[in-house]
């Protein structure tokens, strides 16, 4: 390990177990990359030479079912005239077949919805489904559909509908993208994440640029062209002068879209790499290598050992993205079914060795992993090469290939049977090996595809960023569907599904039980610690299939007879941080609780060799050293194997933030909530299970021993229940954090933390969930507190809130606190009362419901209240000494106060601060909103009417408070901390807010708040400060841009806040706006000229308040002939300004009124739009106008007519 666990915290807590998740799944991330098994960490350029690279056993994928091809389709295959070709869509599950100029697509999931594409006047050559740029179609069209015929190159917009419930794919034809070849043949279409699209004709490379304009009144203009690619010299980074210059048709194209890097293969075997950038945005050849190079690198990796002519003839190119490898980049593969990868750095990348020394990378930049050469780095040579090998009939003529980071899938031809290579079961060999699987199919394989969903999703990288090495597929299996193998022949679509570990468990223990052959098998192959793991995922499922064997996977759990050990360090295997193949079949087979092995004594023939855990827990300082520092704690397998089951289920989510800041003031979560739901699902089952079979053991104790042996025994199984308990314990936490999220996005987190703290905000985003869960109580907290804010008023509402929060979050939310609240209500009650007996019953009953819930109660503001408000000061001496005894139990800070501290005691030091903290009363203001909305939530759930009496109180209370923390956020500088002292302290009056903070320092949207808090309306004072919010956004703005920002933001979130009060007088801010907007005046104390609005902010604005563009002209309207002492009324500047507003806001309503379908509602708009206008018209042709005016008044009559044929 690379760091010590003695870092972690004790054995028991939750928070150490998080920890060792963490570093665990770090460490997994780190060692994921199939590059350093598939060349022993960058030493071995050569593997598949020898029998211990390839197993031929239980076959790994097995026939599902075939499609057969349409009835109707297979009459039109009788009439084929020139083409013919066949492949898969898997974005939209869509089996393709193209006959001449026809394209067919059908569902290969439910193997119906057949369906035809007809727009094609020519035959097609290639077709291809891509992404689309954002922007160009509506923002529900994601994919479109590229047709390369003999004459031209088409991409249509494809789109889903539903109807009777099924979800059909619609193919745009109207809509058109083509471009003309001009007598060029098409050979590859290919795309990038961004929509950028990209095709090879003959021997030139194009992009398919393809654009939307908007043209005149609204309309919108579909513009492409071919840009190709190889026309200039320049555009070639490296040139080798011996290439030559001969044309070579480029066949394939390969793209790696996670580096937005992109390989080409010739048809002479010629292989280019081309960089597209780092933000995805240029084309630039990088180097161009020709086949006799790439064989010849290959021979010389393998030392001249083998004939070149194994290496020629590349039939099939794959980029390996950045998820699948970051060592390597793009595989090749021969027709002899050689593997040739290579690497486009010089160096190795993240899991390689660079000068020794391990270089690990969390995210690398896109500028880091810019191409730098094409070497070949590796060769796979296929099972049959040898002449000794069992595999003598090896794949040969190889014509279609499919391969990826742990897969490889080989057609060959004139053969019905496919190879298929899979490392699926050998995640932690030290050398790369496959099962090889031979599967029958009939017809020619046109193309070969997997199919793979998963359940849990990790966040994709920043744009900048490339992704990690996600882990081994096998350990990827929790949390995917069982992974399918699909080919398309000219018979059809074969399926077969790979048979993944917990159905090769299921499949043996229906055979032969848990001491069958194959049970056996699999155990020696995979290890005790991964048959475990797979126990526990039968044990969690509830399918049927697996209620049949329950209690044959229950025998695995308590097959083992192995205890935790403490042994020396350099008795440790060294094996995979992840989950090794653990033991050998010696080792196992001893620990079976068989009957004969149980009863035969036997002899130990070597030493025995304990596994490495990463969750080994750490040892007691003196125990360790007691034994010269060399003892290490050897924890169970099933210790482990429950580590394991929750390492990889969190492992996509566990290290990363799952949310982010947005506009600075709200909360966005990161993840699919959906995942979150069957994560926290998935985590609840696995405390269940332990539960369940008490996977915790009972703490034992056999009494006093002075054998040493038996004491480290008795040290190893104590600890190894420290560490089960620590994870309980973080399963129940794991559960109520995603619970507490989840139930925050159900109830509209964005709205939520709209009402938190600025300054609390980046704190949310910078955490990660092992952070949210081991130690972010304080966040959770925080969201919590927001959660009762956002309901305050809706008394039903916070109802379900908290029986929710009670329900699911039982530690982040108790029954204490509703307690502690109803005490506090019995204190407010004493408070209101004149002295005497009744007062004094209540605050007795206050203070003993205080003392059963001493560890909730806020001593500060309690005390405070006892003191102040009824003046009994004997209970605070009680609730102070009760609480320091509770939380001090040794009375560690009272001995030190009696004796004297020695030394830096780090628990004594602990007391001490936790006695000081009872007895200080001061509360800042933060503090005082948490426990204001909390008392809220608590009073509202109460069922007494006498607590949810003063509800009202206490939410006045809190929008005061509130009032005050913007006050004291806004003026949080170093200038002002007298005042930010006294603000963050008790509650300050609204009049006291107001006239010693707002209005000394011209706080005006935050004067807007306490007004409206008052519920005090003058309309003078409502215009005034409204004027004051609009002026400062005029005086602070330096350049249109940020004027329009700037004005529109504050504006909107004002619009949000008091939109149906008569706070937000929409008319006066109108014609202020526009009065202001139209220039002429100066800033105060300068002579520089104001900025001036630009006409096209006022369609913005108008959506920002939820105004119809004809109810703006109705407003401008009736400002315009009311007159008055309206500055454009007698200046002509004004006058051309608000007629420009005017004409824009016109156009935006013609433009609408284009896009939608003739209805009555459309003709009414029209004239409601005519009558609005007319008296600017009126204005702009009159003979005293100015000649701009009056060249506004033209185009404004044009308007006027094109408005006239919507309204008859």
């Amino acid at each position: 390990m690379s760091v010590s666990f003695l870092e972690l915290g004790s054995a028991d807590s939750a928070e150490a177990a998080a920890n060792k998740v963490a570093h665990h799944v770090d460490q997994m991330l780190d060692n994921s990359d199939f590059f350093d098994r598939l060349t022993q960490n960058g030493t071995t350029p050569v593997s598949g030479l020898g029998e211990k690279f390839y197993i031929k056993g239980a076959p790994e994928f097995v026939p599902t079912r075939k499609l057969p091809i349409p009835g109707e389709l297979q009459m039109q295959m009788n009439n084929i005239h020139s083409e013919f070709s066949m492949g898969f869509f898997t974005q939209i599950n869509r089996v393709w077949v193209v006959i001449d100029n026809n394209l067919y697509m059908w569902n290969y999931e439910t193997n119906d919805d057949l369906a035809f594409f007809d727009s094609s006047e020519s035959a097609i050559l290639k077709v291809a489904l891509v992404s689309i740029k954002t922007g160009v179609f509506e923002a529900n069209i994601q994919y479109g559909l590229v047709v390369g015929t003999i004459s031209d190159i088409c991409l249509y917009p494809v789109f889903d509908s539903e109807e009777n419930g099924h979800t059909n794919i619609n193919i745009d034809s109207k809509r058109c993208f083509k471009i003309a070849l001009d007598g060029a043949t098409v050979n590859d279409i290919a795309y990038t994440n961004s929509g950028r699209v990209f095709y090879t004709a003959d021997d030139q490379l194009f992009e398919f640029v393809y654009e939307k304009q908007n043209g005149w009144f609204g309309t919108t203009n579909h513009k492409c062209r071919g840009v190709n690619q190889t026309a200039s010299i320049l555009g070639t980074i490296i040139n080798l002068p011996f290439f030559g210059s001969s044309k070579e048709p480029l066949d394939q194209i390969t793209v790696d879209r996670s580096r937005n890097l992109m390989y080409l293969l010739g048809r002479n075997g010629t292989i280019s790499v081309w960089d597209l950038g780092v933000d995805d945005s240029s084309c630039s050849k990088y180097v161009n290598i020709p086949l006799s190079k790439i064989a010849h690198e290959a021979l010389i990796l393998t030392q001249f050992g083998h004939d070149e002519a194994s290496f020629h003839n590349i039939t099939s190119i794959q980029a390996l993205e950045a998820h699948q490898s970051s060592a390597l980049n793009l595989v090749a593969t021969t027709a002899k079914g050689v593997r040739l990868y290579f690497s486009v750095s010089t160096g190795l990348q993240n899991g390689g060795l660079i000068n020794g020394a391990k270089v690990i990378d969390k995210n690398r930049n896109q500028s880091s992993v810019r191409p730098q050469c094409l070497r070949v780095a590796h060769v796979r040579f296929a099972p049959g090469v040898t002449p000794t090998s069992v595999y003598g009939d090896g794949p040969a003529g190889v014509s279609v290939v499919y391969t990826n980071e742990s897969m490889c899938v080989m057609a060959t031809a004139n053969r019905n049977t496919i190879f298929t290579f899979s490392n699926f079961f050998y995640p932690a060999t030290q050398v790369f090996v496959e099962s090889a699987t031979e599967c029958d199919i009939t017809g020619h394989v046109w193309e070969i595809e997997t199919v793979c969903r998963s359940k849990i999703k990790s966040r994709p990288p920043a744009g900048h960023l490339v992704d990690r090495v996600h882990p081994h597929p096998f350990y990827r299996s929790q949390l995917e569907n069982t992974r399918r193998l699909l080919v398309c022949s000219s018979e059809g679509v074969f399926e077969f599904s790979q048979i993944n570990a917990v159905e090769a468990l299921r499949e043996a223990l229906f055979d032969g039980g848990v001491e069958g052959a194959a049970t056996m098998q699999l155990w020696h192959k995979l290890g005790s610690t991964e048959v475990l793991i797979l126990a526990f995922r039968i044990l969690t499922s509830n399918t049927p299939i697996d209620e049949r064997i329950r209690g044959k996977a229950e025998q695995i759990i308590y097959s083992l007879k192995e205890s935790p050990e403490i042994v020396e360090q350099d008795r440790l295997a060294d094996n995979s941080t992840w989950s090794p193949n653990d033991s050998s079949m010696a080792e196992w087979t001893h620990r079976m609780k068989t009957p004969l092995l149980s009863s035969t004594p036997r002899v130990e023939g070597r030493m025995t060799r304990y596994a490495n855990s990463p969750f080994s827990p750490m040892l007691d300082v003196t125990l360790a050293s007691a034994h010269g520092g060399n003892m290490k704690m050897s924890p169970s397998r099933r210790h482990d194997a429950l580590f394991y089951y929750f390492s990889r289920l969190v492992a996509p989510v566990w290290n990363e933030a799952i949310c982010e800041v947005v506009n600075n003031k709200q909360l966005k979560i990161l993840f699919d909530p959906e995942s979150f739901l069957l994560l926290k699902d998935e985590v609840q089952k696995l405390g269940v299970l332990m539960d369940d079979y008490r996977l915790v053991p009972n703490m034992e104790y056999g009494g006093y021993t002075a054998n040493m042996t038996d004491k480290l025994n008795a040290e190893a199984t104590s600890l190894e229940r420290q560490s089960l308990m620590g994870l309980r314990k973080l399963i129940d936490a794991t559960v109520e954090t995603l619970s507490l999220w989840l139930l925050a996005f159900d109830y509209n987190i964005a709205a939520i933390s709209s009402g938190m703290s600025p300054q609390v905000l980046p704190g949310f985003c910078s955490r990660r969930l092992v952070h949210l869960v081991s130690d972010g109580s304080n966040l959770n907290a925080e969201l919590i507190r927001a959660m009762i804010k956002y309901f305050l008023g809706d008394e039903a509402g916070t109802k379900v809130l908290s029986e929710s929060l009670r329900q699911m979050c039982p530690n982040l939310y108790s029954e204490d606190d509703a307690c502690v609240t109803f005490a506090m209500e019995q204190l407010e009650a004493a408070r209101k009362l004149g002295a005497g007996s009744a007062r004094r019953r209540l605050v007795q009953t206050a203070v003993e419901m205080f003392k059963q819930s001493i560890g909730k109660v806020v001593l500060s503001s309690t005390c405070q209240q006892l003191a102040e408000s009824v003046e009994d000061y004997e209970a605070i001496v009680e609730l102070c000494l009760l609480r320091a005894a509770k939380d001090d139990p040794k009375q560690l800070a009272l001995l030190a106060y009696k004796h004297g501290r020695n030394g830096s005691d780090a628990e004594m030091i602990s007391a001490e601060k936790k006695r000081a903290d009872c007895y200080s009363w001061k509360m800042g203001l933060t503090q005082r909103c948490a426990y204001l909305s909390h008392a809220i939530l608590c009073a509202q759930s109460c069922k007494d009417s006498a607590v949810t009496a003063n509800i009202d109180e206490l939410r006045d209370r809190l929008d005061v408070a509130n009032i005050q923390m913007r006050i004291k956020d806004t003026l949080d500088s170093r200038r002002h901390e007298e005042f930010i002292r006294k603000l963050d302290g008790p509650i300050l009056s609204l009049q006291e807010l107001l006239l010693q903070y707002v209005v000394p320092f011209k706080l005006h949207k935050i004067k807007l708040a306490l007004l409206h808090c008052a519920g005090m309306y003058v309309e003078e004072h409502i215009f005034e400060t409204w004027e004051s919010i609009i002026q400062d956004e005029f005086i602070t703005s330096h350049d249109e841009g940020s004027l329009c920002e700037k004005l529109a933001n504050t504006i909107g979130e004002l619009f949000a806040v008091y939109r149906d009060t008569k706070y937000f007088p929409r008319e006066f801010i109108i014609r202020r706006i526009l009065e202001i907007g139209s220039g002429g005046m100066s800033n105060e104390g300068s002579q520089n000229q104001r900025v001036v609005l630009p006409p096209t902010f006022y369609p913005h604005f108008c959506k920002r308040i939820d105004l119809t563009y004809c109810g703006f002209l109705k407003i401008a309207s009736e400002e315009f002939r009311s007159g008055g002492d309206a500055w454009w009324t007698h200046n002509s500047r004004g006058q051309e300004y608000i007629t420009k507003v005017v004409m824009k806001l016109t156009k935006t309503v013609i433009r609408e009124l284009e896009s939608g379908p003739p209805t009555v509602s459309r003709r009414s708009t029209a004239r409601e739009c005519l009558t609005h206008i007319l008296p600017f018209i009126r204005r702009a042709c009159d003979v005293a106008a100015t000649l701009p005016l009056q060249n506004l008044g033209n185009e404004l009559t044009a308007l006027q007519n094109r408005l006239s044929e919507f309204s008859n």
